[in-house]
């Protein structure tokens, strides 16, 4: 057990250093001086990220929300890179207690598979969430372009392998996620506002092969890493989440 954990936690450094050396090359976030506070600061918001996302990937996003005066919640438990059913249980977990402590209904952000963990969330549990952004999520498990695609296989065939703290075949094809794959491709809970951004220059969640017809959708000049610093994104997650007409509304006993 000990070893199993050191080498989970060896994958995770390494999705870390990957995902700094990422962020690197990209411009840093304009900060509006002039962008109008949070309409409803003492909302929560969660914020989420996808394969390989650790805190400090996720960190442009959560302090430009922060900065609005959100209070801003980050859940990068295991890089997202093992069992998605697993993933979706521990963010359902954190919202609850989040919408319990604050008799808020939560915001949920999610980038690229941390915004599929997020709609598995939403329609889990509609009363705890008071909308839905995702950033860069692809529409079903294969809404990803042919390099991503073939990566995330090669990935979950090394997990199948015994490789920690990654997802298998059986996430895919297999009982334990059967109910995570149904409630991705389920009807949406119309109550529960959601918007879709992308980025034009996305390679590994191409807009124009990913379409959700419960969501608004917003496209930006951007990339899927992008995504997380361009001020056009950054701007946009902040429209939604005040533009959701359940803003802020307590809520009885959570779901």
């Amino acid at each position: 057990m000990i070893a199993r954990d050191r080498a989970e936690g060896m994958v995770v450094a390494g999705m870390e250093w990957l995902g700094r050396a990422a962020l690197r090359a990209l411009p840093d976030p304009v900060v509006d001086a002039a962008a109008p506070p949070a309409a409803d600061p003492a909302a929560p918001v969660v914020v989420t990220g996808g394969f390989g996302a650790t805190a400090p990937v996720m960190a442009p996003l959560a302090e430009a929300l922060t900065r609005r005066g959100h209070r801003v919640t980050v859940v990068v438990d295991g890089a997202g890179t093992g069992c998605a059913q697993r993933a979706a249980v521990g963010l359902a977990r954190r919202v609850e207690v989040l919408a319990e402590q604050s008799r808020r209904r939560v915001h949920l952000v999610g980038h690229s598979r941390g915004g599929q963990f997020c709609r598995v969330v939403a329609a889990r549990s509609p009363r705890s969430v008071a909308s839905l952004t995702t950033l860069g999520a692809p529409v079903g498990l294969y809404g990803l372009g042919p390099v991503a695609l073939g990566l995330s296989t090669a990935a979950a065939l090394a997990g199948s392998l015994g490789v920690p703290g990654l997802a298998t075949l059986t996430c895919l094809l297999g009982d334990c996620c059967r109910d995570y794959r149904d409630e991705l491709d389920g009807d949406w809970p119309a109550e529960v506002p959601f918007t879709r951004i992308t980025g034009t220059g996305d390679r590994t969640v191409p807009s124009a092969a990913n379409h959700e017809p419960a969501a608004r959708e917003v496209v930006v000049e951007t990339t899927h890493l992008g995504l997380l610093t361009s001020p056009d994104s950054l701007a946009e997650v902040g429209r939604a989440i005040d533009g959701a007409p359940a803003a802020g509304e307590l809520v009885g006993a959570v779901a």
